[in-house]
């Protein structure tokens, strides 16, 4: 039987430990970026930061694109939902981020959103570390 690690003063430590489906996060990632590109002018440039933020991971996806309204923000994580900004500027059926953010927080996580219509967005994963 494994014996459990104890601190310098005899304690137990109780080490949390946290699986990670790479192929889930590898799911949620490419949304994130797919997104971004796909919300962007031509040409435009798409930032991933990776970060580690106290006991989180941070992985933000930044781009200069359309936008989404503050209204939209809310709604965003809803099945099938599709902010009005994206019509006619890229395909899709809204499942994308409602799929993303269940995959996050199976692992712990969440995904963040800030943006400003007409000015970009910053889709922010944070994972325990």
């Amino acid at each position: 039987m494994a014996r459990r690690p104890r601190a310098a003063d005899g304690e137990r430590v109780h080490a949390q430990r946290h699986v990670h489906d790479p192929r889930g996060l590898e799911q949620v990632l490419d949304n994130l970026v797919a997104n971004a590109i796909k919300y962007s002018p031509a040409g435009g440039a798409v930032q991933v930061t990776v970060a580690r933020v106290g006991a989180e991971v941070s992985i933000a996806v930044s781009d200069r694109g359309v936008g989404i309204a503050a209204d939209d923000q809310r709604r965003l994580f809803e099945r099938y939902f599709r902010a009005p900004s994206s019509s006619g500027v890229a395909p899709g059926v809204g499942l994308g981020l409602w799929a993303a953010l269940r995959i996050a927080e199976a692992h712990g996580g969440r995904i963040e959103v800030t943006s400003t219509a007409g000015r970009g967005s910053t889709f922010t994963l944070r994972l325990p570390s």
